[in-house]
């Protein structure tokens, strides 16, 4: 064993040198630097020899020649091969990394079992040279002679660049079993002198660039693996000799374009991924499999395909565009794939030039995909002729070919059974009867599918009746009657983008109406059982008529744009579920339709839709909009019952039109709600804030919700002989008019409201009673035009009230503090509970009277000193009715005296009556007494002082003086309006004791 321990190198210095055969082991075991040999000191590792390189301890360098039978057992970078001549015998080894740069290396039989990396100078194969571990060639070298072998899983990589120039292959025969990444950049790998690149594993092209050739006649790359190219966005290919010869291998263009002048025919699997080109000779022979969503472009020739074309490839959905043109002969095969009938759901052949089809297409759903009805999938696009006459199909049933113009396109039919329209007759009358399968006219027993591939449009005048067992319009077909009679026993299917026209005559549906496409209804009438509606329903211009199906089921759009009338229902008893939208866009829908369960729990959750001009009515139903409904627009709403009418609003309601509610119709909006204009002669229910944002108009019925308001910022005019307000307020914003005979109960405490600003006015014969309360705070006037008038529930006036002609009752009372005011020709009668100063709030010239019938009440409250007189005065005409209890008064109209009795003390209460016009009021004054003020007498106590004079002086009391009594204010007189009464007392002054002895003491 020969150890290098540290760095340092074997020499020489005279006499050419020495020779170091090493049959044991060399090791560096020290250092972190270079040991090695000196130019004539020569290294020989033979048969039998091992150089073990160790791990951190620097590097050994053979730079001197040397001739190795051994085993060399390298760690990372230990060994490196810089100059001299190096042969490796039969056998000879290399365990690790096999560093060359720039020695001249020549081999027999040796295996190198690591990456060899290859930086310069000469590897001369003799024999075969096995590299397990692949090769990294970085710099210019040449690789010459005999067999080089890359092992299968090995991964080389070659990097020819302008800074280390080529890469040369010179008389060698390099077998890829691995991976070779060959990256190009300004220079190239060379096939040059008959090299010979023999691919069963894979190459890839990781860049842009070329395999060239300089010298020798170039050579060969056969293919029998693949050939990929996987970087770049340019081009990349073989120089004109450096040949590529197909071997049965694949082609791969994963990016740019790859170049194969010299591919001309085909045998294994050609991918070419989105994005990307594979160019080859003008002309492609193809007896494998092309695929891929790329472009292959055959040089101006024909791909002949007696193989298979894969657009997408297995199991993606892909467009494979071909420029050239395009024949696949009888053992071809064209496989296309869908995953639904959209644009990029389905495989495109997409060809620039002529098109000639033989041998089969395969049709294939992907997943859980299924062809549908009048699908049309463009699978072949020809951007010159197109003939597909001898093409085989192999797809799921009900699958048909079209070819129009210069594109194939796939439908779906479930004509397997019935009639089918052909448009054989080349009319579009549904009564040529070779316009049908079979030349045969439907039958009654027939099921009819008018879904022809390319789409036709028919039309039938149905006289004498027509009757089917069934009826089915596909996609880009429709179905026009102009008149007669059309009877389907089963079913009608409107298939999406199909269209069935009702411009007359009368169509019964039969059993069933599936609309996905479009109906447009212009005319006539239709019937049957349900409807269920998922595309667009047209009610266009014209069609005044009814729509009487049992059932109609909407879950798509239904758009009513007449100028007349058209009506869901006929008499009643159809149902109408809206879960879609419903737009009136000009006319009048009336819907006299149920919802699905009448009264119970079952509703709308779709929108309805008014345009201004239109109208949408609900009549003679039980109907419930759900919370996710809604009813909204520029036009009016009306709902109305001749036998009666529930209506559930749970949704959203903003009608900016005109609502109108009718006789025996309950609407409850139980939400909030907007109108523009709202009429109301039936009744509101529920629990919302109602917001009318112009005019209120109130003729018959009822307004409920316990405590919800009611906002009218317009004009509100209440015109009816019964009209209740339950539970809620009704807040009048603008000008209010209670026109003549009408009659308001406000019931459950309800409250009408009078805002400030705004004012209601009170026609002749009209009254407001209840338990409620009208609340004023702008302008209460009556009676207007004349006549009576009355408010008979209690009314709150913070405004003002004018009785400007007439008799204008104010009969429940009064509280507030606003004023009130009396025409010249007027009359206003007070009733109910009254403030003490209604009086002096009341001005004007006419007559104030109370109301006959009605319990007037004026309360008035006094503090009072028993034993003491209390002077107060009451207005003329007063007479006391009843004494108090606990004291006496005296007096006449211009003043009263109230003297209590010693022992009274609290509440005494007295009871005047007076009469005013036609009625008479009481007036309860309570007196608050307290007890009268008792006066101790002093008591003298003689004290006898030795030390003074024994004098006594008597103590100096000053009496008390009567209780003085101020006279009685003046009574106030009936034409003043003022106060009912007033009251004066006495002052009480509490006696001085004036004790001016020293001697005095009091007790």
């Amino acid at each position: 064993r020969f150890n290098f321990a540290s760095d340092g190198v074997v020499s020489e210095t005279s006499g050419g040198g020495g020779n170091f055969n090493n049959s044991g082991t060399l090791a560096k075991t020290g250092g972190t630097g270079i040991s090695g040999f000196a130019s004539l000191a020569r290294f020989n590792n033979l048969d039998g020899g091992t150089v073990d390189s160790g791990a951190g301890t620097g590097t050994i360098n053979l730079q001197t020649q040397g001739a190795h039978a051994g085993v060399f057992n390298i760690v990372g970078n230990g060994v490196q091969f810089n100059a001299g001549a190096h042969s490796f015998a039969n056998g000879a080894t290399i365990n690790g990394g096999a560093n060359f740069s720039g020695a001249v290396i020549s081999t027999g039989n040796a295996s190198f079992n690591g990456p060899v990396n290859l930086s310069g100078g000469t590897i001369n194969a003799g024999g075969t040279l096995a590299l397990n571990g692949g090769l990294n060639w970085g710099r210019q070298a040449t690789i010459s002679g005999g067999t080089l072998n890359l092992a299968s899983g090995s991964v080389s990589t070659l990097n020819a660049n302008s800074v280390g120039g080529h890469l040369v292959l010179s008389g060698v025969t390099v077998n890829n079993a691995g991976t070779v990444n060959y990256l190009s950049d300004g220079r190239s790998l060379l096939l040059n002198d008959g090299s010979v690149l023999n691919n069963t594993g894979r190459f890839n092209f990781a860049s842009d660039g070329v395999v060239s050739e300089t010298s020798g006649g170039g050579g060969n790359f056969n293919n029998s693996g693949t050939l990929a190219k996987t970087g770049g966005t340019g081009i990349s290919g073989f120089a004109s000799l450096a040949r590529l010869v197909d071997q049965d291998g694949s082609y791969r263009g994963e990016s740019g374009t790859l170049q194969l002048a010299s591919l001309g025919n085909l045998n294994g699997l050609m991918h070419i991924a989105a994005g990307a080109t594979i160019t080859t000779a003008s002309g492609l022979t193809n007896t494998g499999s092309i695929e891929g969503s790329g472009t292959l472009n055959v040089s101006g020739g024909t791909l002949v395909s007696s193989g298979v074309v894969r657009p997408g490839g297995g199991g993606q959905i892909g467009r494979l565009t071909l420029l050239g043109d395009f024949t696949q002969t009888s053992t071809g095969r064209l496989e296309t794939e869908f995953t639904g009938t959209s644009s990029n759901q389905f495989d495109v052949l997409d060809v620039s030039g002529n098109t000639l089809l033989d041998g089969v297409l395969e049709v294939q759903a992907l997943g859980t995909a299924a062809p549908t009805e009048g699908m049309q999938l463009a699978v072949v696009i020809a951007g010159g002729s197109l003939d597909a006459g001898a093409l085989r199909l192999s797809a799921p049933n009900g699958v048909t070919t079209r070819t129009l113009r210069n594109s194939l396109s796939l439908g779906y039919t479930t004509c397997n059974v019935g009639i089918c329209w052909d448009g054989g007759a080349g009319s579009q009358l549904w009564t040529d009867a070779a316009n049908w399968t079979g030349d045969l006219l439907p039958g009654v027993n027939d099921l009819v599918f008018i879904t022809l591939a390319g789409g036709a449009d028919v039309m039938l005048n149905a006289i004498p009746i027509t009757t089917v067992a069934g009826l089915t319009i596909g996609n880009a077909n429709s179905l026009t009657l102009t008149g007669g009679s059309l009877n389907v026993s089963d079913r009608t299917t409107v298939q999406s983008g199909g269209t069935l026209n009702l411009n007359g005559g009368n169509l019964n549906i039969g059993n069933t109406l599936l609309n996905n496409g479009i109906l447009n209804y212009a005319g006539g009438t239709m019937s049957g059982n349900v409807f269920s509606n998922n595309g667009t329903l047209n009610v266009g211009s014209g069609s005044a008529g009814n729509l009487t199906t049992t059932r109609l089921d909407n879950n798509g759009s239904i758009i009513v744009d007449t100028d007349t009338t058209f009506e869901f229902g006929n008499g009643g008893g159809m149902i109408l579920a809206n879960n879609g939208s419903v737009d009136v866009r000009s006319g009048t829908l009336s819907v006299l339709a149920h919802d699905t369960d009448l009264s119970g729990p079952g509703a709308d959750s779709g929108a309805y839709t008014v345009d201004s001009g239109a109208t949408l009515r609900f009549r003679d139903a039980f109907r419930d909009f759900g919370p996710g409904s809604s009813i909204t627009g520029p036009g009016d709403v009306e709902f109305t019952a001749f036998s009666g009418g529930l209506f559930n609003v749970n949704g959203t309601y903003a009608v900016s039109g005109e609502t109108r509610i009718s006789g025996n119709t309950l609407v409850n909006f139980n939400r909030d709600a907007t109108f523009g204009d709202l009429r109301v002669a039936g009744n509101i229910g529920g629990n919302g804030t109602l917001t009318v944002t112009d005019d209120l108009n109130w003729t018959a019925g009822s307004i409920g919700g316990s405590g919800r308001v009611i906002v009218a910022g317009g004009d509100t005019i209440l015109d009816g002989s019964s009209l209740a307000l339950n539970g809620a307020v009704l807040n009048i914003g603008g000008s209010g008019l209670l026109d003549t005979g009408t009659q308001l109960a406000l019931n459950s405490s309800s409250r009408l409201i009078v805002s400030d600003g705004a004012s209601l006015g009170l026609g002749s014969n009209t009254s407001v009673g209840g338990t409620g309360s009208l609340v004023n705070r702008g302008t209460l006037e009556g009676t207007l035009g004349g006549g009576t008038s009355n408010v008979g529930v209690r009314l709150i006036n913070d405004g003002n009230v004018q009785a400007s002609a007439g008799n204008l009752g104010l009969t429940g009372g009064i509280g507030g503090g606003g004023s009130f005011v009396i025409g010249d020709d007027a009359t206003m009668e007070l009733g109910g509970d009254l403030p003490p100063d209604i009086f002096s709030r009341i001005g004007g010239a006419g007559t104030l009277g109370f109301a006959p019938g009605t319990m007037t009440v004026i309360n008035q409250t006094f503090a009072a000193r028993a034993g003491e007189p209390l002077g107060f005065s009451l207005r003329n005409g007063s007479t006391l009715a009843t004494q108090p209890a606990g004291g006496e008064i005296s007096g006449a109209d211009s003043g009263w005296t109230y003297l209590a009795r010693g022992t009274t003390s609290g509440a005494d209460t007295a009871r005047f009556s007076l009469t005013l016009g036609a009625g008479t009021a009481s007036i309860f004054i309570t007196f608050n007494v307290t007890p009268e003020v008792t006066i101790t007498p002093p008591v003298a106590v003689v004290v006898i002082t030795p030390l003074l004079r024994e004098t006594v002086q008597p103590p100096k009391i000053d009496p008390p003086q009567p209780p003085k009594i101020d006279s009685p204010r003046p009574l106030a007189s009936v034409d003043a309006l003022s106060d009912i009464v007033t009251a004066s007392g006495t002052q009480i002054e509490q006696p001085l004791r004036d004790f001016r002895a020293s001697r005095l003491q009091c007790r």
